[in-house]
């Protein structure tokens, strides 16, 4: 049987990453893209080919505002819905997260032949606000919620009253971090410090709680792929390998980019400055960045691990590889600051 993904998110890195691994394994693919992103869709299209189906709309509008016809055409072709859907920013007016809720719910529910919906549960770090921790983490800290994270929250309890209705799977990352845009610039707030010294000494036992974009987006494309599906669950799906307190990582990080970033030049500033260079990274501070971190915050479950190892999924580890390529990237973009 022909299975069809529609996936929203897009132009995001993660939700085409999952797309492109899903057309791969075979999926017919249908996307929903932003219309304050419309115009990228001659890139989207070469990146993916033309035999995507492209909507036009929103994930918080009512039927992800598509006309009727279209939207009941593509009810009536979906077997997966994966609702990827980074969360709005501090700045963001509404329950953006608990209106795609009821959206995806809704088109599940009309969905004749809905075999898994998966849902990525995830609040970025970014915003002067107190958007400086994921969510999962919120319960362990205490810490008080911002806006973004009960917004997210509010999401999560709509989904949970379909579990039994709907083949749903909540996946919850930590900070996922990559080179794309928009991903945790975690290579940059370390190289913004000179010493770790500078934001206290109850920072040094910090586990920082870290998931790259390449391992989330394989491990949701594995999900989806699995017959039958995972449901009814979540997952909370967190890096491990990374050194587990802040001055290792920072003494791996600095030494990384000493090859790239020459004697002499003012690290810390241009880190700075390429922190705040554009909209979705002008409000990040190293200090609020860490300052609610909680100790020993990592929760990956023994019953996610044991998820994962039963279908074949290696748990998502960070490697020096990977560590080397962020912190090169962010070595030449921070070069560029003068």
């Amino acid at each position: 049987m022909t299975r069809t993904a529609f996936v929203t998110g897009a132009p995001g890195a993660l939700s085409m990453s999952v797309a492109s691994r899903l057309q791969k394994a075979g999926f017919h693919l249908d996307m929903l893209l932003s219309h304050e992103s419309s115009g990228e869709l001659p890139r989207l299209r070469a990146q993916l080919g033309e035999d995507v189906r492209w909507h036009t709309g929103r994930s918080d509008a009512v039927d992800f505002g598509l006309s009727g016809s279209e939207y009941l055409e593509l009810a009536s072709r979906v077997t997966v819905a994966v609702c990827l859907e980074l969360p709005p920013p501090p700045s963001a007016k509404g329950a953006i997260a608990r209106s795609a809720a009821r959206e995806i719910v809704e088109l599940g529910l009309v969905c004749p032949k809905i075999e898994q919906i998966l849902v990525l549960s995830h609040v970025d770090v970014c915003g002067e606000m107190d958007g400086t921790f994921g969510e999962h983490d919120l319960a362990i800290s205490g810490a008080t919620l911002g806006l973004g994270q009960e917004d997210r929250r509010g999401a999560e309890r709509i989904f949970r009253r379909f579990y039994r209705q709907l083949p749903l799977t909540i996946l919850r990352s930590g900070w996922i971090v990559g080179r794309q845009a928009g991903m945790c610039p975690l290579a940059h707030l370390l190289l913004a410090l000179d010493s770790p010294e500078e934001l206290g000494p109850s920072f040094s036992g910090i586990e920082l709680n870290l998931v790259s974009l390449e391992d989330l987006s394989r491990i949701a494309a594995c999900l989806v792929e699995e017959t039958p599906p995972l449901r009814g669950r979540t997952l909370h799906i967190v890096g491990e390998g990374l050194p587990p307190n802040l001055p290792m990582l920072h003494a791996d990080v600095v030494g990384l980019s000493s090859g790239v970033i020459p004697a002499g030049f003012d690290r810390g500033a241009g880190a700075r400055r390429a922190i705040k260079r554009d909209t979705q990274k002008r409000e990040w501070f190293v200090q609020e960045f860490f300052r609610h971190q909680p100790r020993r915050a990592r929760i990956t479950t023994a019953y996610t691990r044991g998820v994962l190892s039963q279908r074949g999924i290696a748990p998502p580890v960070f490697t020096e590889d990977w560590l080397e390529d962020l912190v090169n990237a962010a070595s030449e973009e921070i070069l560029g600051f003068q």
